[in-house]
């Protein structure tokens, strides 16, 4: 299964779920959705921001695809 970091790089920052989603335009439920590794963000637009906002390079979010189990979302 896939190994999202968000939830860790967005606990650094001192954020909550909601701050991290208004950040980045998404709902709390969403930003919550891809730390739990059920859905990943959609588009690499998304993901770069993503990134940006927390201070990473893309590949530190650990976003690849480990399976098909996950699904696309926000």
């Amino acid at each position: 299964m896939t190994r999202v970091r968000v939830r860790e790089l967005r606990e650094r920052k001192g954020w909550t779920a909601a701050d991290l989603g208004y950040k980045l335009g998404v709902s709390e439920g969403t930003v919550r959705s891809w730390e739990q590794g059920r859905h990943l963000p959609r588009g690499a637009t998304l993901r770069r921001k993503l990134a940006r906002v927390l201070g990473v390079d893309v590949a530190e979010l650990g976003l690849e695809r480990d399976s098909h189990e996950v699904q696309s979302a926000g």
